[in-house]
């Protein structure tokens, strides 16, 4: 069964994915919405079970959402959570036909025993439906089998198809899909609904076009590749489908509605035994145009950078640490990102030799000072903000400022607090 959590307070939702044996009561699949338009999008694509929501949020209610609910005749069992020991809450709960009405903070036990007696109805709503059930399974299954086969397929792990039993002369082609919110990637979505968002979308604009979506498997750190499968019949070309923009149609719908920069590049045609360097391809085209998105980048068109990856700002920002001018440093550091960002110049390479050199200057600096440079970070506090850095603009700007930061309190300067870094 499919339950979907609707409360403003990620804590909250946290606490009770933690708490509750969801496998006891029959739950399988748990979505997460932070306000009521998150919901009903979710809703729209997924076919949910049970559903708990908060009364009191921001903008539109608990009610307000399950009242949209009842009018567009979703079949779900409803618990509502609250705060507040209202009689006009309760009385409202009741009137809409739901299972419970708890209030915070959450008696766990009687939240499980709520979800199994609104699972009960579920099954009971299901009680002739056994066929179907069988039939879910087995799809479930089949799908797991796809998506194990194409995630170890790309990683180059596995040569032809004969496991699924394609056609030798059959052709793929690849989308892959960086998701970024402009803080963290993927941060307002899990990864099993923006997939399935993924896949339903593009299957939607690809219909006629000579293509079915086959699966979207993880890319990496926040990252999808959606695997299209070229049919018989009325298969569009590259060219056809450039002219048309259906991929651009589909990154400005994805953009809109999930409110996330999105970068997106599309592979060339080919058979499973090119699909491998075809991701490595697709992959090395994301390390290299790390500024870009919002566009389409086709593998057929791109040019890889010919661009220095020199720094030529190390020996000024080596002359205001020295000179302990932190804000200049920082400001001077964030303008020659910026910079970079606006001409479309930011690659992987080049944040990796940022960072080596911010790395190398800074703790040369606290050598001279006879400091320890392990003090500014644990060592896998260190490992990961140094992959983090790499990861584009932003990341590399927040690397830079703790950084700096972390080298100016260790430092001595008796008053770090005089500048912040603002991201």
């Amino acid at each position: 069964m499919k339950l979907l959590m609707v409360d403003d307070e990620e804590y909250v939702v946290e606490s009770i994915r933690k708490n509750v044996d969801w496998e006891q009561q029959g739950i399988d699949e748990i979505y997460s919405a932070s306000s009521m338009k998150q919901a009903q999008r979710i809703m729209e694509m997924v076919s949910i079970d049970i559903i708990i929501s908060d009364i009191v949020m921001p903008r539109q209610s608990g009610f307000d959402f399950i009242q949209w609910v009842r009018d567009n005749k979703y079949t779900v069992q409803v618990i509502f959570l609250t705060s507040y020991a209202e009689f006009d809450y309760a009385r409202h709960a009741i009137a809409m036909n739901s299972v419970d009405y708890l209030l915070k903070p959450i008696d766990y036990d009687k939240l499980a025993a709520a979800v199994g007696r609104a699972a009960e109805k579920v099954k009971e709503a299901r009680k002739n439906a056994d066929d179907r059930t069988e039939s879910r399974l087995w799809r479930q299954n089949q799908s797991l089998l796809r998506r194990d086969f194409w995630t170890e397929l790309l990683r180059g792990n596995l040569q032809g198809a004969s496991l699924l039993s394609y056609a030798e002369e059959t052709e793929f082609l690849l989308l892959y899909l960086t998701f970024y919110d402009g803080v963290k990637s993927q941060s307002a979505w899990d990864e099993k609904t923006l997939f399935f968002i993924v896949e339903n979308v593009l299957s939607e604009m690809l219909e006629g076009m000579g293509y079915l979506v086959e699966v979207v498997v993880p890319g990496g750190s926040g990252s999808s590749v959606t695997v299209c499968r070229k049919t018989e019949g009325n298969v569009q070309t590259m060219d056809q489908l450039k002219d048309k923009g259906v991929f651009e149609q589909f990154i400005h719908w994805m953009g809109e509605r999930l409110q996330m920069n999105i970068w997106c590049g599309v592979g060339s045609p080919g058979q499973t035994d090119t699909l491998p360097n075809s991701f490595a391809l697709l992959q090395d085209m994301r390390d290299n145009s790390l500024s870009i998105w919002n566009r389409v980048l086709y593998q057929s068109d791109f040019e890889f950078p010919e661009s220095s990856v020199q720094n030529p700002n190390l020996g000024v920002w080596k002359a205001l640490l020295e000179q302990e001018k932190e804000e200049e440093l920082i400001s001077s550091i964030m303008g020659y990102l910026e910079g970079m960002e606006e001409k479309e110049l930011i690659t992987r390479e080049i944040l990796r030799v940022f960072q080596m050199g911010l790395m190398q200057m800074v703790y040369s600096w606290l050598e001279r000072k006879e400091i320890k440079a392990h003090l500014l970070f644990s060592g896998k506090e260190s490992e990961d903000a140094q992959q983090n850095a790499l990861k584009g603009m932003r990341s590399a700007e927040e690397f830079a400022c703790n950084l700096i930061l972390r080298a100016d309190r260790v430092g001595g300067r008796t008053d770090p607090s005089v500048y912040r870094c603002t991201l």
